[in-house]
């Protein structure tokens, strides 16, 4: 009896190559490559204060992003960025 490993390429399938897309932070279009990265380096390509927090607009909501998350950027994405805002006693 052959045994019949899965393909190595299946994981690969309708992932495009990283390439030039355009994104929005504060009102402002930029263009960056697309593919996945943690979010302060991706504060750091869009030009944001690395204290400030980032939040990315889907259907009108908006969504904090941790620092240390990872975000995959396609195009065509919405930011903002602000202070962060602090709880006080």
């Amino acid at each position: 009896m052959q045994h019949t490993e899965p393909s190595k390429e299946t994981h690969h399938l309708h992932v495009p190559p990283p390439h030039q897309v355009k994104v929005e932070v504060d009102g402002e279009k930029r263009e960056i490559t697309s593919g996945c990265r943690r979010v302060t380096e991706l504060k750091a390509q869009l030009g944001v204060p690395a204290d400030y927090e980032l939040e990315v607009v889907e259907h009108g909501k908006f969504q904090p992003l941790d620092d240390n998350a990872e975000i995959c950027i396609q195009g065509h994405e919405k930011f903002v960025s602000h202070v962060r805002s602090g709880s006080s006693s």
